[in-house]
C-alpha cells in the first residue's frame, strides 16, 4: 500500500508540473513577448528584420536645414529634403529611415551648399532612434575653384594645401553652384587658412591664400596669372577674326591660331563687328603677346600672318585674296 501511495504522489506531482508550464515567446525584445510564458516555443518575431537590429529616423524640424545628403558609416543612405513642423516621431515614413545593426554609428550630413554636419549615435537592439540634422555638429566645408569663361588655357590643375589636387575641365558662364561638374572642388575642408596654386599647360600659374569656414568657398581663376617661365604678371584678352564683303567667294574660313586650336568664320559683316560676334572666329583668355595664325577656306583662299594682343580685344580682318 505504501508503494502505491508513493507512486500516486509522484505521478500527481509530474502532472502538476506539466500543467504549470506556459509556452510562448519569452524574449522581452520581441514583438510578441508573452510575460506569462516560461517556456520559449520559438515563435518570437522582431521589428526591423531581426533581434539585433534597430532603426534610425533621420530628418529636420528646421525649415532652414534641408537638402542634406546622409552618409551612415561612410555609405550614402539618402537625402533629407523635407522638414517637420511638429515633433518628428520615430518611424515616420516621410523621414529617412534606416534599418541597421545595433551598435555605434557615424552619421554625416552634407548640404548642397557644402555644409558638413556629423554625429555619432549608439543604437540598441530593437530601438528606434530619432536623429535631427540641426542638432548635429558642423565640422567642415568645401572649397571650389572655377573659371567664368574659356580662358584658352585648357585644363587647370589646382592644389590646395596638403589636401591634394583637383582639375578644372570646364568653364561656367556664371558663378556655378558648389560642386558643379568640371570645377575643382575640395570637400571635407576644416575651417582655416590655406595656400593654393594652380597651373596649366601654357605656363600660366595662379597662387594665393584663402580662409575658409563652414559652407562653400568659391574662388574664380581669371585670365590674369603669372608666367612661370619669366615670373611676370600675365594679362589676357580676346582675338576675333572676321571677314567682310570683300572676301568674295572664299566661303567658310577655318582659322588656326598658334597652339590654341581652330575656329570658324562663317558670316561676313559690312563693318567691324564687336569682339566675339556671331559667325566670327574668337579666341578668349589669351595672354598679351604676338601670335602667328593661318587660315584656309572652302573657296580656296588662304591667309598667313601674325596678330598682336595688347588690350582686352584685338580684331583681325581676313581680306579676300
Amino acid at each position: 500500500m505504501r508503494i502505491f501511495l508513493q507512486l500516486a504522489t509522484f505521478i500527481a506531482a509530474c502532472l502538476f508540473t506539466v500543467s504549470c508550464q506556459v509556452e510562448g515567446c519569452t524574449d522581452e525584445k520581441a514583438q510578441n513577448y508573452d510575460a506569462k510564458a516560461d517556456t520559449d516555443d520559438g515563435t518570437c518575431t522582431y521589428n526591423y528584420g531581426g533581434r539585433e537590429y534597430g532603426q534610425l529616423t533621420i530628418g529636420s524640424q528646421d525649415v532652414n536645414v534641408l537638402n542634406y545628403s546622409i552618409y551612415i558609416d561612410g555609405t550614402y543612405s539618402g537625402t533629407v529634403n523635407k522638414y517637420f513642423s511638429k515633433e518628428l516621431t520615430c518611424g515616420n515614413t516621410s523621414a529617412l529611415l534606416k534599418t541597421i545593426y545595433a551598435g555605434t554609428h557615424t552619421i554625416k550630413a552634407e548640404s548642397s551648399t557644402g555644409i558638413i554636419r556629423e554625429c555619432s549615435v549608439t543604437l540598441a537592439a530593437q530601438e528606434c532612434l530619432v536623429v535631427l540634422i540641426e542638432n548635429m555638429e558642423e565640422t567642415t566645408g568645401s572649397v571650389m575653384f572655377y573659371t567664368a569663361s574659356d580662358l584658352g588655357y585648357g585644363n587647370i590643375t589646382v592644389k590646395l594645401g596638403s589636401l591634394g589636387s583637383r582639375t578644372i575641365t570646364k568653364y561656367s558662364s556664371s558663378t556655378p553652384g558648389c560642386g558643379t561638374d568640371g570645377c575643382a572642388t575640395f570637400t571635407d575642408v576644416p575651417p582655416g587658412t590655406y595656400s593654393y596654386s594652380a597651373t596649366c599647360t601654357y605656363s600660366i600659374v595662379w597662387s594665393g591664400t584663402i580662409t575658409t569656414s563652414i559652407g562653400c568657398k568659391k574662388i574664380e581663376l581669371t585670365g590674369t596669372g603669372t608666367n612661370s617661365n619669366t615670373g611676370t604678371d600675365v594679362s589676357t584678352g580676346n582675338i576675333t577674326f572676321w571677314t567682310g564683303g570683300d572676301s568674295g567667294d572664299c566661303g567658310t574660313i577655318t582659322v588656326t591660331l598658334g597652339s590654341y586650336g581652330q575656329r570658324t568664320v562663317n558670316y561676313s559683316y559690312a563693318s567691324s563687328p564687336g569682339c566675339g560676334a556671331t559667325g566670327c572666329a574668337t579666341y578668349t583668355g589669351l595672354p598679351y603677346g604676338t601670335y602667328s595664325y593661318s587660315a584656309t577656306s572652302t573657296g580656296g583662299c588662304s591667309w598667313n600672318g601674325s596678330v598682336t594682343l595688347s588690350s582686352s580685344c584685338s580684331m583681325m580682318q581676313l581680306v579676300g585674296n
